[in-house]
């Protein structure tokens, strides 16, 4: 059974990856024969104990680059410019929109609020002024008579 040709160029692409990078790590030995000639190897010559090893620059390496402190007032800007978005992402999870029915006189008067199953955190107060904590209502289904 053959396999699909992606799956084949795939393989012989890691495989010939993986070997580039085992060559690249190798040492290189130089050294020059009776006839004058100069051999670049990768095995050291084996009749005799006469060659050097060339040094190589590590490949595909960089240099470290100096990252400057960042002062606490710009992370307390960068974590404020994070919190509307934050506030707003636990809104999301936490809340929902609901019709509070308020009695006055002989009649009820319905509004749209936006109710929050847990206390709002001290931090997302002033993202979420327009909710409110009410796990009562939150929690009623219009389709019985009774608060969960």
């Amino acid at each position: 059974m053959r396999l699909p040709t992606s799956t084949r160029v795939t393989t012989l692409l890691i495989s010939l990856i993986a070997l580039m990078a085992v060559n690249a790590s190798a040492k290189i030995y130089t050294w020059t024969d009776e006839n004058g000639k100069k051999h670049f190897t990768d095995k050291p010559p084996k009749d005799s104990n006469d060659y050097d090893t060339v040094v190589t620059k590590p490949i595909n390496v960089q240099q470290a680059v100096a990252v400057p402190a960042q002062r606490s007032d710009d992370l307390d800007q960068l974590a404020s410019d994070d919190m509307p978005r934050k506030a707003e992402s636990w809104a999301t999870r936490n809340c929902k929109a609901a019709r509070k029915f308020t009695y006055y006189g002989s009649q009820y008067t319905a509004a749209k609020v936006k109710v929050c199953k847990k206390q709002i955190p001290g931090d997302f107060r002033q993202h979420l002024a327009g909710y409110s904590y009410d796990p009562a209502l939150y929690n009623y289904d219009p389709n019985t008579t009774s608060r969960k």
